[in-house]
């Protein structure tokens, strides 16, 4: 076994172990609607929205900073 393989066996065991100990029910309370979904997935949407905004936002911050300089040149 290499050391990639050796890697991603252990990433698999931490994760099958998150998963095992956040497997509780949690409710989650919006606006118009609540959901029961289990902890562990609920921390995953949370880390996927915000890794998304963590990629969205800087990117349309500069290209409004390059729109709003071309503006400016002009």
């Amino acid at each position: 076994m290499n050391g990639k393989s050796i890697l991603i066996i252990i990433l698999a065991i931490i994760l099958v172990l998150f998963l095992i100990l956040n497997s509780a029910r949690t409710e989650v309370n919006f606006i118009f609607f609540q959901v029961r979904t289990s902890t562990a997935i609920l921390i995953f949407i949370s880390a996927i929205i915000g890794f998304l905004i963590g990629v969205v936002l800087p990117y349309t911050m500069r290209s409004k900073s390059k729109s709003k300089g071309k503006s400016e040149k002009v």
